[in-house]
């Protein structure tokens, strides 16, 4: 087992009632995937449109402006969530295990947005399919970093179902606040 998993699945169970608790479990693990920045998005069954995106970068906040450009343009073209939505809950995806160089060189997601604040490789999994919207959580790395290989698919494979898990029980518990 990874020496990491136990602090990060912590954190990530503290944030069921705690949100900066889960936050900071994901940013513990992007930094554990080498990765620069992480996001949450929920897309709306019935349409396939944005419900919600949540999005942290390691150095900084992410601009506000780049946010609501991917919401209003480039998520509609984003070349990853097709393939996400054909995986069960929990399953991991490698962007460079499903796309070829002139995919990350042509598609908009990449060539335009991804590459406009520094950042290319995802590692992704959708964590939870409800009845109305489906969530994923994504982390990226820097354009100059090479893609995650077999440490971070091994780390990814053994938080995953703690991170399905516990996103499950915050939803739960978001659910019976309300």
């Amino acid at each position: 087992m990874h020496p990491a998993i136990g602090p990060i699945t912590a954190m990530l169970y503290d944030g069921v009632l705690a949100p900066q608790a889960w936050t900071q479990g994901l940013q513990a693990l992007s930094d554990q995937l080498d990765a620069h920045a992480f996001h949450q998005v929920a897309i709306r069954r019935d349409d396939q449109s944005l419900e919600s995106v949540v999005a942290a970068v390691s150095s900084a906040p992410p601009p506000p402006d780049k946010l609501i450009e991917f919401e209003n343009h480039y998520a509609a073209l984003d070349v990853r969530t097709p393939v996400l939505q054909g995986l069960r809950e929990g399953q991991l995806m490698l962007d460079h295990e499903h796309f070829s160089r002139a995919t990350f060189e042509r598609a908009p997601i990449y060539a335009e947005f991804l590459a406009s604040v520094d950042m290319r490789h995802t590692a992704a999994l959708p964590l939870r399919d409800g009845e109305h919207t489906r969530d994923f959580l994504g982390f990226m790395r820097h354009a100059d970093q090479r893609p995650y290989g077999a440490r971070e698919r091994n780390l990814l494979i053994q938080i995953t179902p703690h991170l399905v898990r516990a996103h499950r029980l915050r939803w739960s518990a978001a659910e019976l606040a309300t």
